[in-house]
């Protein structure tokens, strides 16, 4: 059976808008963690990613403002994302219990709607609180 149309074009359009989300998140997230090392080894200065600590293709959490922290490249490239020592870093960071609750999550489906995803990028254009509290009301 084909897709119509519509469909492909509203698919096309989510993954726009998840991409353009992708890169609003990445800058809140060096931004809100800037004054922060790496979260996994600690290091202040090199580059930095936006390191996921489980890993992007899981739309469940993949724009958890909790699963994306400051990570040196080093660590979330070559390193595979220590994930080890991310979920451990989490726990300090946020609480203990950070790093099973975003696995937990992780392993749920969850697919994000064109008004959503709109949605979290205007608030990610407002800022960190604003992200949260959105990111919040919203799963």
């Amino acid at each position: 059976m084909r897709k119509s149309r519509l469909n492909k074009n509203s698919q096309r359009e989510v993954a726009k808008l998840i991409k353009k989300l992708d890169r609003c998140l990445s800058k809140l997230t060096l931004e809100r963690d800037k004054n922060e090392g790496c979260i996994t080894s600690g290091v202040k200065t090199g580059i930095f990613h936006a390191g996921h600590f489980r890993r992007r293709s899981l739309m469940s959490t993949r724009f958890h403002p909790q699963n994306v922290n400051k990570q040196s490249a080093r660590d979330n490239t070559f390193l595979y994302g220590r994930e080890y020592e991310y979920g451990l870093a989490l726990d300090r960071k946020f609480g203990e219990g950070t790093a099973r609750k975003l696995y937990e999550l992780s392993r749920k489906t969850r697919q994000w709607t064109a008004d959503e995803l709109r949605v979290l990028i205007s608030a990610c254009e407002k800022g960190h609180l604003v992200y949260s509290e959105i990111y919040s009301k919203l799963r």
